[in-house]
């Protein structure tokens, strides 16, 4: 069960293992709220930087691609690519996308995440229409 969206959380930025950035997509990995209520998935979410606001897509929930039964948090920032990883981040997380599933190879995951970030892109386009 997903609660009511928008929702804001901080976390801090932790060491991934650049495997979004080997598939063309580098992440922000987060530590997982204390009682973190999402349902795995993916979601349309805007990243606090400090002052700076990014559009990015979220990740939560194992990774079984790659066989990882371990949950992971992490946040691709569309069109922008951090020179420093921050000490933390807040992150609105606005719009499900999609459930969690598995790819038969890395390369199908690359793909699926490039039509994940369309989906981000209209999502927070719709969003902020509708917050006029």
């Amino acid at each position: 069960m997903t609660p009511d969206l928008p929702m804001r959380v901080s976390a801090r930025v932790i060491r991934g293992k650049g495997r979004g950035k080997w598939l063309g997509y580098p992440t922000l990995n987060l530590t997982i709220p204390a009682g973190f209520p999402l349902a795995h998935g993916i979601y349309a979410c805007r990243v606090f930087v400090g002052d700076e606001l990014h559009a990015g897509a979220l990740h939560f929930g194992p990774i079984p691609v790659f066989d990882e039964p371990a949950l992971s948090f992490e946040v691709h920032l569309l069109d922008m690519t951090l020179a420093d990883a921050p000490a933390a981040v807040d992150v609105e997380i606005v719009r499900y996308l999609r459930a969690v599933q598995s790819f038969p190879s890395s390369a199908a995951l690359a793909e699926q995440i490039a039509r994940d970030v369309d989906a981000t892109r209209r999502a927070l386009a719709a969003y902020d229409e509708s917050r006029r």
